[in-house]
Formats: C-alpha cells, sequence, structure tokens
C-alpha cells in the first residue's frame, strides 16, 4: 500500500524521470520517466481499495493484481490494433478506468464523499489529459507547441488531486476513530 511519504517520493520521481526523459531520451531515461508513474498509480489503487473501500489486505492484493493484469492486456491490445499515433497511449487506459471504477465504488459508501469527488475529478482531468497526448501527434504539424504539454500539465493536477483525497481520508479516518473511541 501506498503512504503518503512514499506516494510524494513518486511525484517527486516523476517530475524527474519525466525531465530525464524529455531531455535525454534513451533507453535509461525511459525507464526512469515509465518505472515511477506505474509505481504510483498500481500504489494509489491499493491504497484506495484498502482505505476509501476498506477492502481486506487479501482483496487489495488481489485486485490490484487484477488491475495490473487489466493494463497490461489494454496495453497489448491497444497498441496491436491502435493507429501508432493512439497507441502509446494505450498503456494508460486502464489507470483512467481504475480511477472511474474506484470513485464509481466510492459512491456507495457516503464516509469518503470529498474523497470521491477528488478522485472523480482526477479521473476526468485524467481522461482530459489521456486525450491531449493521444492527439500530440496529429496536431504537432498545425500547432507548434503540439498538446504534449497539457498532458504534463494535467497530469500534475490529477497527482495534487489525488494526494488531496489521500491527506483528506487520512484526517477523516483518524477522526472518524477517535469519534468512535469516546
Amino acid at each position: 500500500m501506498l503512504d503518503f511519504v512514499a506516494a510524494l517520493g513518486l511525484v517527486f520521481a516523476i517530475g524527474i524521470g519525466s525531465f530525464l526523459f524529455h531531455t535525454i531520451p534513451n533507453r535509461w531515461t525511459l525507464l526512469a520517466d515509465v518505472v515511477p508513474i506505474q509505481l504510483f498509480a498500481f500504489g494509489y489503487f491499493a491504497f484506495a481499495l484498502r482505505r476509501f473501500l476498506g477492502l481486506s489486505w487479501a482483496i487489495t492484493a488481489a485486485g490490484t493484481l487484477a488491475f495490473f493484469c487489466l493494463s497490461l492486456g489494454l496495453s497489448a491490445v491497444g497498441r496491436a490494433s491502435l493507429p501508432p499515433v493512439l497507441a502509446g497511449s494505450a498503456g494508460y487506459a486502464a489507470f483512467l478506468l481504475g480511477l472511474a471504477g474506484v470513485a464509481l465504488a466510492m459512491s456507495r459508501a457516503a464516509t469518503f464523499d470529498r474523497q470521491r469527488r477528488l478522485v472523480a475529478l482526477a479521473g476526468l482531468a485524467f481522461a482530459v489529459s489521456l486525450t491531449m497526448r493521444s492527439v500530440d501527434g496529429a496536431l504537432c504539424g498545425s500547432l507548434p507547441l503540439g498538446s504534449h504539454w497539457l498532458w504534463h500539465l494535467l497530469n500534475a493536477w490529477v497527482l495534487y488531486l489525488l494526494l488531496r483525497a489521500g491527506m483528506t481520508g487520512e484526517r477523516d479516518a483518524v477522526t472518524a476513530s477517535s469519534s468512535r473511541g469516546r
């Protein structure tokens, strides 16, 4: 499960990795870019299952493994069936589904309503972000800056919203447990 300090470390690593890959594109900087993103996504999914949905450790682990397999499957299918300009975004499709699924599952529990709204907003922002990444190749010929910068800007907002939901969830969980102890 992802704790807040680890999440902050991963967000920092995402920024560094992205900078490295965009300034010195090679195999190692690609890994520096992609690995922290993957760790954050799967770690946050496990965090959300455990914290927001209250699932057991075993179900959280199984759900996260299933989410990992879904991600691999969607990435493989997308790369094989989508045009090259869109295929690079296929690996992120599961993250969009994961955010939507978590927000939807959270709607059943009123205890995390504020966090559900933040996760849902993060999902909406990620949908726009992924769209900007997907159309960037087609837009580069007509727009000098393309739209890839919007991918990064919106993803920074997504990370902020998810961290905010996690911080708010921590505070609400502590408040709820202390009020039950009275």
